[in-house]
């Protein structure tokens, strides 16, 4: 067996475990990294891209769907789920090999096998063909970045029953799709394979879609998924079983008002959360993990262990592959001496603490702020994205705001585009106009979310906005719209 010793070895190639390795690498660490199967981690392979790469004829097929209002006329346009499906596979073979590629470049030592800890110095890699411990890693600071799979409990554990890792081995569209629980991931599913001509029925036993977004923007949500005509929504409502036998899927719920409710489905797609997935051998570490089940880490990645750091998933903090990457980079900051990354202290809460209302529920802003601050994208139709404070959060911690709407009707390239529906909402602070949140539903706001995040980040306020011109007609308009009329000052609503 071949023993590595190095400067920072990281468990895990995702985005937060090779986002870390390359940067340290090229700040001269002698690296190595671990990964147990495909480069790329969750998002690469079976969540972020494949779903986009899938999404990407959905939204061409709305369109087309949707061309006679700017004079379009396209007869029996359809989806081809194999074709669709080879299409997926190319973008992801793709992007791994280009995760590949960026590795060799930096010069990274790349190990495939399953990381064992034998203390927290040590790592021992298995072969995961011929189950044979191959390498002994010994590293003065490591990183866990191992990241999550589907949460699947009884009864819902039957292997027939799909989850977002498995349901890309589908060959062919069933006739329906039942999907248990109604956040991003059931949400975005559903809107691919409805266009495609499923009928899908979504099961969600909040009140509403999305619950961690505004209920203004759950409801837009809503109203846009029932437009496509293949989607039920069932929502406040309890999955009590799901029975599986010749072939069809039948589920028993429980509704709001205690009545019982029986359905059937040709396939059932389960998306109900995540949990983390922890290497083996962790306990010998001696690093704290939450009664969740997650790794417990500081402001800058630390876990209990000086010497160990955890970023992603496993942190229980937000489940996106950019958090992931920003976890990796602050981890790293850390380990190479240099203090927090600028990015994650400096600018941002030196102008939270001073504000006298932010601090009547005592926020520990350093911590949650931070991640409040890093923005969520739903790409459903219509799209969603959010930052900062919700409406619902300053409710619920008594914090005052003003809030300013901007329909996106009013946006005269979305009239000129046709695409119309949703809104920009601004949440700013009474006394100095500060930007601290933003909700934004419609076309393009997964991308139109980034002057958000910056406005967020930086304590921008509205006048900054206003200050900045803003190229017409653009989409972003909404955005400057949104602003001014949190505090009366809107020019074209």
């Amino acid at each position: 067996m071949n023993t590595i010793a190095c400067e920072i070895a990281i468990i895990g190639g995702g985005p937060g475990g090779y986002v870390a390795a390359i940067m340290a690498a090229k700040e001269g660490k002698k690296v190595v990294l671990i990964e147990k199967k495909f480069l790329g981690g969750t998002c690469t392979n079976v969540g972020c891209i494949p779903t986009k790469a899938m999404l990407a004829s959905a939204n061409i097929q709305h369109e087309v769907e949707n061309g006679k209002r700017v004079g379009l006329n396209v007869e029996n346009a359809k989806i081809d789920f194999s074709d669709v499906m080879k299409h997926v596979s190319r973008t992801v073979q793709t992007s791994r090999k280009g995760i590949e590629l960026l590795l060799k470049k930096d010069n990274l030592t790349t190990i495939f096998g399953e990381a064992r800890f034998f203390d927290e110095h040590t790592i021992v890699i298995k072969d995961t063909s011929s189950l044979e411990d191959i390498y002994t890693i010994n590293a003065e600071n490591i990183i866990i970045a191992t990241g999550s799979v589907p949460v699947k409990f009884p009864p819902f554990d039957k292997p027939e029953i799909l989850t977002s890792d498995d349901i890309w081995d589908l060959d062919k569209l069933p006739a329906s799709l039942g999907i248990i629980g109604g956040g991003v991931i059931g949400c975005e599913f559903s809107t691919f394979f409805s266009l495609a001509g499923v009928k899908v029925h979504i099961f969600e036993m909040m009140p509403t879609l999305i619950p961690t977004e505004d209920e203004d923007v759950a409801k837009e949500l809503l109203d846009g998924l029932k437009r496509s005509g293949n989607i039920t929504i069932s929502t406040g409502i309890k999955v009590k079983d799901v029975n599986f036998r010749d072939s069809v899927f039948t589920v028993r719920c429980e509704t709001k008002d205690g009545k019982d409710e029986q359905y059937n489905f040709d396939a059932m797609l389960l998306s109900i959360g995540r949990r983390p997935v922890l290497p083996e051998g962790v306990e010998k570490t001696g690093i704290k993990i939450t009664e969740k089940g997650f790794v417990d880490v500081d402001e800058k990645m630390r876990t209990s262990k000086p010497c160990i750091y955890a970023i992603g998933d496993i942190t229980g903090k937000l489940m996106l592959a950019h958090t992931a990457s920003k976890q990796g980079e602050i981890a790293v900051s850390d380990i190479i001496g240099k203090g927090v990354s600028p990015a994650n202290e400096s600018r941002l809460y030196e102008h939270k603490q001073g504000s006298e209302h932010m601090n009547k529920r005592k926020i520990d802003f350093k911590r949650e702020y931070f991640y409040k601050s890093i923005p969520s994208v739903i790409f459903t139709i219509p799209e969603i994205a959010s930052v900062g404070l919700k409406e619902k959060d300053c409710i619920n911690f008594h914090i005052n705001y003003l809030i300013g709407v901007c329909p996106i009707i009013s946006n005269g390239k979305a009239r000129a585009t046709g695409q119309t529906k949703g809104f920009v909402k601004v949440l700013v602070e009474p006394e100095n106009h500060t930007i601290i949140g933003a909700s934004i539903v419609g076309t393009h706001a997964t991308d139109m979310i980034m002057e958000a995040s910056l406005a967020v980040f930086h304590s921008l306020t509205v006048e900054d906005i206003f200050d900045t011109v803003h190229p017409h007609p653009t989409l972003t308009e909404a955005f400057v719209e949104a602003a001014l009329a949190s505090i009366g000052k809107a020019i074209h609503i």
